[in-house]
């Protein structure tokens, strides 16, 4: 089945135009007594209606927190709030605002069940009767993206709407902090129970670390807080753990030198004692040697070996070589005896460890339970936090009264 369209050609709006022109034409003294019906009705409205003046008042709150914040000893604490539980709390507190706990005080204060019968010749009005006018003469906002809260009042005298306005904030204030000091009062008496806990958990402490400091007949050293009593023993095994680290690389530097100095030819040795161990005669038979050499080599090119000169300097040097000889035996038995020494040096001062080890451990077990309970401070640590908080919540409080007084 075909559906058809229709387009209306400009003279078709036209013509519809002027349809309704004739209607407004014909009807022209319909439509005028009306607009000027309601225009009357309105001016003499508003010429008749009492005037009405508003007065704002604007107060910044913040939302609720725990009494009073515990003592935290190790993650940090907060509490984060999504937008949607702010709007819920903005409106809790714009019901609280026109709750009868805020508006029966400023209707007390402000006399207002009295001044609002005499203005209706009726006399005292009764309480809920005034709280229900009170409550259409208020409106309460939020001012947009801030947390502040406008409390606007109405009346047909300004500064009665300013009163009350302004006696509406004063009010919820008060509340608000009387509520945050009964609060943080009832966090006080938990915090001084606590600390009263704290401070028998370590009265105790102490007696039994003096008790046990005298059975196991420890003397008083300074300790830092936290760790646990630094022993003689210890600082004694320490001592001779790094004595032997010294002795131990000494040993085996100088048994290593003396190992490689054994497997050397007397060439050899000739040649690397002396950066080894620094000795001045060694050092002169090896210059008279090398002069004595050098004479001979240069006397040999004009004189036979069996020339007497030849002879003498070949006897200079068989002396010289018996005498560095000789030399680097010494000097070999004397390294050898201060590797052996080194040695035995080692031995003594592992000896030494292993019994100051032993020593060590025994008296470690035998203080452990000592050096647990001197070492548990937690309980110290929680106390002074303690202490702290609670200065810290007296001073709030103290500010808080001060701000409020004035």
């Amino acid at each position: 089945m075909e559906t058809t369209k229709s387009f209306e050609t400009p003279e078709e709006a036209k013509l519809h135009f002027l349809d309704y022109w004739r209607i407004v034409r014909v009807r022209k003294a319909v439509v005028l007594a009306v607009f000027l019906l309601v225009t009357i009705t309105t001016t003499l409205v508003t010429f008749i209606l009492p005037p009405t003046f508003a007065s704002t008042a604007r107060i910044s709150v913040q939302r609720d927190t725990t009494d009073v914040q515990g003592v935290n000893l190790g993650q940090g604490s907060g509490q984060s709030y999504s937008v949607y539980d702010f709007a819920f709390w903005i409106q809790t507190e714009f019901e609280k605002i026109q709750s009868k706990m805020i508006l029966y005080p400023v209707i007390t204060n402000l006399d207002l069940h009295i001044k609002w019968g005499e203005k209706y010749k009726e006399g005292a009005l009764r309480m809920d009767t005034t709280f229900a006018m009170l409550k259409r003469k208020i409106d309460v906002t939020q001012s947009p993206r801030t947390s502040l809260i406008e409390i606007k009042a109405f009346s047909d005298d300004p500064n009665e709407a300013a009163a009350i306005a302004n006696r509406i904030a004063d009010v919820y204030r008060e509340s608000r902090t009387n509520l945050w000091l009964e609060m943080s009062s009832r966090g006080l008496e938990a915090l001084n129970a606590e600390l009263a806990s704290q401070t028998a958990v370590i009265t105790n402490l102490q007696k039994e670390v003096y008790d046990m400091k005298e059975l196991y007949g420890i003397s008083d050293v300074d300790i830092q807080q936290g760790m646990s009593v630094a022993t003689v023993e210890a600082g004694i095994l320490q001592t001779l753990d790094r004595l032997r680290i010294e002795t131990l690389k000494e040993y085996e530097k100088q048994n290593t030198t003396y190992n490689q100095l054994t497997n050397y030819t007397r060439v050899e040795l000739k040649r690397s004692m002396l950066t080894v161990v620094s000795d001045n005669l060694l050092m002169s038979l090896l210059q008279q040697l090398s002069v004595e050499e050098g004479k001979l080599a240069q006397i040999t090119n004009s004189l036979s070996l069996d020339h007497p000169d030849v002879k003498g300097i070949r006897g200079s040097i068989g002396v010289l070589n018996d005498q560095i000889d000789g030399k680097l035996d010494g000097m070999m038995r004397g390294l050898e005896a201060n590797v052996n020494a080194k040695r035995a040096e080692l031995n003594a001062v592992t000896l030494e460890r292993e019994r100051a080890l032993t020593n060590d451990i025994s008296k470690a077990v035998a203080r452990s339970p000592y050096n647990q309970k001197s070492g548990n401070w937690k309980a110290v640590v929680a106390r002074d936090k303690l202490k702290s908080r609670i200065i810290e919540e007296k001073v709030r409080q103290r500010s808080r009264k001060l701000r409020l007084c004035r």
